[in-house]
């Protein structure tokens, strides 16, 4: 099994303890007491303390693993039904419905339920189950969630202290029925065919707890609302102190049989303390027992049959205070014996430790019993304030989020192949309608204007045969594979056609090379002129529209400028002869950089940037172009060299 922590949160400390094993083999890995600050009473301000101790206690005492969180069984509501069918499951269907009636303090869709099985509500034909229901509200619940949630520590259960006490008794072994010791016999008669009855009694701060056992079985819990804070809050009263001195002062009386000196504000050398008689905390105890004996007696009384006790154990800090014992011997007719647990566990406490702890983590022990295959109880963690990890939290949203997720894929599926069947239909899909004939396949969009027009039929443009096997070909093809098909076929016609006739369609292109030939033959011809000059970059953007030629020519000497004004005079000249691949020369690209070589030659010069838009359409080589009879050179032009490579055909 794996390690269980239980935490029970008491009204004045909260006991935390680890245990790892089996149920029946157990051992205390980990324990923590830890006191509550203030003393609060105030749910909301108990809550916050309390999970600032556990929060304290798992930083110092490093627990682990799962976790059962104690809820008192006074703020619970015990209803015992009959349920007129059997199985948990199908009871815990109508468990609600069916105790709704049996509670009036709140109403049941404002509290958890849940129900313990008790046995058949007829025990002569065993129709029917007797259950055991604890109803909590779901206010103080949610209250002492939330401040665990705070210190981020959740609670995977939620238990009650009571049935964590039977849990505990369980595993201790003291409800079976052997033969008990004799001073913890009953002195009433024996009566045939009775079974063996044994109390639980858990002396709290608040409430006093009492589970009634027949036979092993759990078949009744009562709470009653007075504890040991009855002899605090009668010594507060009297002597006007706090609950938090007044405690420590009824502690001291009792363990020393003395007077208590207690601190009752202030700190150091200027605190204020207060003398708290022994006899005035025996009178508050004595007075206090004589309550809870009247309360014990009426409730065996209600008890029936289960009022004669067969063994009585009992457990809490206030079971050892004086006089206790011999108020539980008189109301219950039967010596009380002390529930030993930690004796029981596998640990490494001292002797005094074990005896100073076996009256306080009684519940913390049930509570981690809980997870290591012991009795079952009750589990508040149900409904809104279902415990949930971190993927169950999001699982609703993440399978709505899948659910519309393959919704959209669907539907994009869906549009996919519908216009997948569109383009089929635009390219070439096959007619298949009722009148279809198989041996002449009408095709539908663009391979029906070229397939079904009889230009293919036609013995004068394809032999029948080709006809056949492209029409063959075209039927076992994917839709988007026909008009390729088509045309490689058209391709083949045609070279077969040229080879045939030896006549071969030549196509003419706008050439780059040309522009660049021409621009030399300009630079070219203005040499004398120009004198040395330098290229120092170009840029020729040979696009489908916008096309250019950019460059930057550099001239050294003073009469730069004039050499330029050469140079934009020969450009203009050559964009307006027809021939020309130049339009125009760009005059918002024109700039000029000038430059000196050196400060003790002092020789000028300039760059200057320069854009010629180039025509969207001209001749491939223009007049530098091979000659022909129809395209004679143009007078007055030097030939240039692609022609001079080629002057005659």
């Amino acid at each position: 099994m794996g390690r269980m922590t239980g935490i029970d949160l008491g009204e004045h400390a909260i006991k935390v303890v680890e245990l790892d094993g089996s149920y029946r083999k157990t051992r205390l890995l980990r324990h923590a007491v830890v006191k509550l600050e203030g003393g609060a009473r105030e749910p909301s301000a108990h809550a916050e303390a309390a999970a600032q101790a556990v929060k304290a206690a798992y930083e110092d005492g490093g627990f682990r693993g799962d976790s059962v969180m104690s809820h008192p069984c006074r703020e619970a509501v015990l209803r015992t039904i009959d349920v007129p069918f059997k199985g948990a499951d199908a009871i815990r269907k109508v468990i609600k419905a069916e105790v709704e009636g049996s509670i009036h303090s709140h109403s049941v869709d404002d509290m958890v339920v849940d129900f313990h099985e008790v046995g058949p509500s007829n025990t002569t034909t065993g129709e029917g189950t007797k259950v055991l229901v604890a109803a909590v509200p779901k206010a103080g619940l949610r209250t002492t969630l939330g401040a665990m949630a705070a210190v981020k520590h959740e609670p995977h259960h939620v238990e009650l202290d009571a049935m964590a006490l039977y849990r505990a008794a369980d595993w201790a072994g003291v409800l079976e029925a052997p033969e008990a010791p004799a001073e913890a016999k009953s002195d009433l008669p024996a009566v045939a065919g009775r079974k063996h009855v044994v109390a639980l009694l858990d002396i709290g701060s608040r409430s006093t707890r009492i589970v009634m056992v027949e036979d092993g079985a759990l078949v009744d819990m009562r709470t009653l609302r007075t504890g040991a804070d009855a002899v605090t809050d009668e010594i507060s009263r009297k002597l006007g102190l706090t609950a938090g001195p007044a405690r420590e002062a009824v502690v001291q009386c009792l363990a020393t049989s003395n007077d208590a000196d207690v601190v009752t504000g202030g700190e150091g050398d200027s605190a204020t303390r207060t003398l708290v008689a022994h006899s005035d905390v025996e009178r508050a105890v004595t007075g206090w027992l004589q309550r809870l004996s009247r309360e014990l007696v009426r409730t065996l009384a209600a008890a029936g049959d289960r009022a004669r006790v067969d063994r009585l154990v009992v457990t809490g800090g206030a079971c050892r205070w004086t006089g206790v014992s011999e108020m539980l011997r008189e109301a219950f007719g039967v010596e009380p014996v002390e529930l030993d647990l930690v004796g029981q566990l596998q640990h490494d406490l001292s002797p005094e430790e074990a005896s100073s702890l076996n009256v306080q983590l009684a519940t913390a022990l049930g509570l981690a019993l809980g997870g290591m295959d012991g009795p079952e109880g009750f589990d508040f963690r149900r409904e809104d304030l279902a415990y949930t990890r971190g993927f169950e939290r999001h699982k609703f949203a993440l399978a709505v989020f899948c659910m519309f997720a393959l919704f959209t894929v669907v539907v994009y599926g869906v549009k996919l192949n519908n216009d997948l069947r569109n383009l089929e239909y635009q390219l070439g899909r096959t007619y298949t309608g009722a009148n279809a004939d198989p041996r002449k396949p009408v095709f539908h969009g663009h391979l029906h204007s070229v397939m079904n027009t009889g230009w293919f039929a036609d013995e004068r443009n394809v032999a029948p045969k080709d006809h056949r096997d492209l029409l063959e070909k075209l039927l076992e093809a994917e839709p988007h594979k026909r008009l390729q098909m088509v045309r490689d076929r058209l391709k083949k016609i045609v070279e077969e056609s040229q080879k045939a006739s030896g006549i071969y369609e030549d196509l003419a292109v706008e050439s780059g090379l040309a522009v660049l030939v021409r621009f030399a033959e300009l630079l070219k011809s203005k040499e004398t002129e120009l004198g040395r000059l330098l290229v120092v970059d170009f840029k020729l953007n040979m696009p489908v529209r916008n096309r250019s030629l950019e460059f930057t020519v550099a001239f050294r000497g003073s009469d730069f400028r004039s050499k330029q004004s050469v140079l934009r005079a020969a450009i203009d000249e050559e964009c307006r002869r027809p021939d020309s691949p130049f339009e125009k020369f760009d005059e918002r690209s024109y700039r000029e950089h000038r430059f000196s070589d050196s400060a003790e030659s002092g020789i000028e010069g300039a760059y200057f940037d320069m854009k010629i838009l180039v025509k969207d359409t001209f001749p491939p080589f223009g007049t530098s172009a091979p000659r022909t009879a129809s395209a004679p050179p143009v007078e007055g032009r030097q030939p240039g060299m692609v022609a001079a490579a080629g002057e005659v055909r």
